[in-house]
């Protein structure tokens, strides 16, 4: 019977370069994995556009939101890609291929139609990762226009009415002074006499006729009379 033929003896050299070998092609077999970590998209990214369906011959806005996938913030000044994935009109564009993101992590851009009805794909790509939105048109479709903001009516302010004072008074009508007519004045006669000539006496009343007599006597003798006619006077207001 014939013997197999003895395998030669591996040194620990050799051993150790197989084992290093076999190290080196376990890393190779798990850097997929890793790569397919390191490539995931660092953005959260939302498209909105319209809902339903909307007429051809009314322009839309699209509008794209980036925050970060971790954090959850908005991101700024991002730079977002974007173009028609799928069309159905010559006519069809969008207002802008590239756009940046606000404070708020938004931007967008305005989708025209062609006169054709159909399905509309736009893309917007972020940091190369792609993200789509379909739009679709009708030609049967209303235009559906804003509704306007009525204006505030503004009330004009009311007019104040001057509000009337009090009459004014008349002036009182001044009560007449009475007048005295004057009596007639005395004139002296022939004889020498002075007579007429009225007096009031002192309560107001009238004293009596004054007759003068020439000469002193006759002087005298009107003194006596007037002074009878006084004490009469002062006793009647004495009672």
């Amino acid at each position: 019977m014939r013997s197999l033929p003895r395998l030669p003896t591996l040194s620990v050299r050799v051993r150790a370069s197989i084992a290093a070998a076999l190290c080196l092609g376990a890393w190779v077999a798990l850097m997929p994995v890793a790569n397919a970590y390191i490539g995931q998209n660092p953005y959260a990214v939302r498209l909105d556009g319209p809902t339903g369906i909307v007429a051809c011959a009314q322009d839309v806005v699209i509008t794209a939101l980036v925050r970060d996938a971790t954090t959850g913030e908005p991101v700024a000044h991002q730079f977002v890609l974007w173009d028609l994935k799928t069309s159905v009109s010559s006519r069809d564009s969008l207002s802008h291929a590239r756009t940046t993101t606000a404070d708020d992590g938004t931007t967008s851009v305005t989708l025209t139609f062609g006169a054709e009805t159909g399905k509309r794909v736009v893309r917007a790509d972020i940091a190369d990762f792609p993200i789509e939105l379909v739009v679709r048109c009708s030609t049967t479709v209303p235009v559906v226009s804003p509704t306007p903001v009525p204006s505030p009516t503004v009330e004009p302010l009311p007019t104040a009415t001057p509000t009337a004072g009090p009459p004014t008074p008349s002036p009182a009508a001044a009560s007449p002074t009475p007048v005295t007519s004057p009596g007639p004045s005395p004139s002296p006669t022939a004889d020498g006499t002075v007579t007429g000539g009225t007096g009031s006496g002192i309560d107001g009343t009238t004293a009596g006729t004054v007759i003068l007599v020439g000469g002193v006597g006759a002087l005298a003798a009107g003194l006596y009379v007037l002074r009878g006619r006084r004490r009469a006077v002062d006793r009647g207001r004495s009672l």
